[in-house]
């Protein structure tokens, strides 16, 4: 069994919810890297709510057995079309989150597995290309074909001691043997690799934080080829593992052409002997800044035409990325609380109801940074000839940031006037994504001397660094 996240895939088989005698229904699933997954059954599988009920017809797991015999566990499945009572030859579709094959798994989250391992795009470029030595074969003076030797470099080994697990990136070898050619094709794979067991949950995270670590050394966003789990053997007695693989929607195009090192942010080349020690710092921060990376490579994944729901996308990765570093509160937070207290005390019972209680929500974050302070600090972190390029004249720069943000939030007029136009407002979204990318190099402990130099590796950056922002 051989699924991958950017080839379509189908095949009939028997599917049913787990349970004391469930009833085996019939059908297909079919995997599309555009649609996601979905299951057209003959009929609708036992558990669906009544006709008429106001329940979300939802199947938490369904159970199937593809023709070859594959067993496959689907997950987080919705009924999106069933025909009248939905009931037996009734016929039903599904969407579903995820699918694995190659076990029946009552709990999927609660897994255990051994490793966890993704195959990346431009992942094989960014450890750079497996050295090929070849020559000429011949027969005396008659050249009779290509003697060829191809070696895969070490694998990539960081060790987490600390953190129960370790991460290496290496090569797969597939080969595609032909009438007149032989194709090889070394493809690169991320592995987090338990030290006992990890469940399928946290290491379905560590992976995410590692695909967001090599989107933003690559310096675009990578997607995943396939996803393939060493799932632990339920008796314990046993010593092998089971390998499985799973497919799941992936928004993203999966097949994009594969980026060249030369292009890249920061090769495996350039960052060899920092590379362990970037990952465990990427890694231990992740907890408190997974959000801001969540929100800014989604962000990437979904390239929105709209110019204000592109520049908020990206404001919003900046504050929540400013919040996990730990700063952000004008006073210490229990004075601020009996401040606060105090100020409550003294509202007018005039207001009342949702009003007041508005104006308790707005106390209540009020000792937060605004997002002017919060912008200059980010600004501020960087070295000088970064911030001057990204920025031009900071306060300007902050002042039309903060007054667009409040325009595309609230369409306040008199917020219009010293906003962005929306062609630089499109140029500022991406000035400001370049802040944000400078400020999480900075963190991985790129010297200030070089961060300039990287961020314009980037013929991206270069471009919307030259932009103007004044039409």
């Amino acid at each position: 069994m051989n699924v991958q996240m950017d080839t379509s895939f189908e095949s009939w088989g028997g599917f049913w919810q787990p349970g004391e005698n469930p009833r085996i229904v019939q059908g297909r699933l079919l995997y599309d890297p555009t649609k996601g997954i979905t299951l057209d059954l003959t009929e609708a599988p036992s558990g669906m709510p009544p006709l008429g009920s106001e329940e979300q017809a939802q199947y938490s797991v369904l159970f199937g057995q593809l023709v070859n015999g594959t067993l496959v566990t689907v997950t987080e499945a919705f009924v999106t079309q069933s025909s009248f009572g939905g009931g037996i030859g009734c016929p039903t579709k599904l969407i579903a989150s995820s699918a694995l094959f190659g076990a029946h798994v009552p709990d999927l989250d609660q897994l255990l597995v051994k490793s966890y391992s993704i195959r990346l795009t431009s992942l094989e470029n960014w450890m750079c290309a497996c050295p090929v030595q070849w020559k000429w074969a011949s027969d005396g003076e008659k050249h009779i074909g290509v003697d060829m030797t191809y070696r895969f470099p070490q694998p990539i080994a960081v060790s987490l001691p600390k953190m129960g697990f370790d991460i290496e990136i290496g090569h797969t070898l597939t080969t595609r043997p032909g009438h007149s050619s032989f194709d090889l094709d070394g493809k690169g794979y991320l592995k987090v690799a338990a030290h006992d067991s990890l469940t399928m949950e946290r290491a379905r995270e560590i992976a995410w934080q590692c695909q967001n670590l090599m989107s933003l050394l690559v310096g675009q966003r990578v997607s995943v080829r396939s996803v393939e789990v060493a799932q632990l053997p339920i008796d314990t007695a046993e010593t092998a593992t089971s390998s499985c693989q799973i497919l799941y929607h992936q928004i993203e195009k999966a097949g994009h052409d594969n980026l060249q090192a030369a292009l890249m942010l920061m090769p495996y080349a350039a960052i060899k002997d920092d590379f362990p020690r970037m990952v465990e710092q990427w890694l231990d921060r992740s907890e408190q800044s997974v959000l801001a990376t969540n929100v800014y490579f989604g962000s990437l994944r979904h390239q929105s035409p709209a110019v204000n729901v592109k520049f908020l996308a990206i404001v919003h990765a900046i504050e929540s990325y400013h919040r996990s570093l730990g700063v952000g509160l004008y006073m210490d937070q229990d004075k601020f609380d009996k401040a606060v207290e105090s100020l409550l005390s003294h509202i007018s019972p005039e207001i009342q109801c949702d009003h007041r209680l508005s104006l308790k929500n707005r106390l209540k974050y009020g000792n937060e940074h605004s997002l002017r302070k919060r912008l200059a600090d980010m600004l501020d972190r960087i070295p000088e000839n970064a911030r001057l390029r990204i920025a031009g004249d900071v306060a300007k720069f902050v002042q039309r940031v903060v007054a667009t943000r409040n325009y595309y939030t609230h369409y306040d007029c008199s917020s219009k006037e010293e906003s962005f136009s929306p062609k630089e407002a499109y140029t500022a979204a991406e000035r400001l994504r370049i802040l944000l990318v400078a400020n999480l190099i900075h963190d991985l402990g790129i010297k200030d001397a070089d961060l300039m130099g990287v961020l314009e590796r980037s013929q991206d950056f270069q471009h919307w660094l030259r932009q103007p922002l004044v039409s």
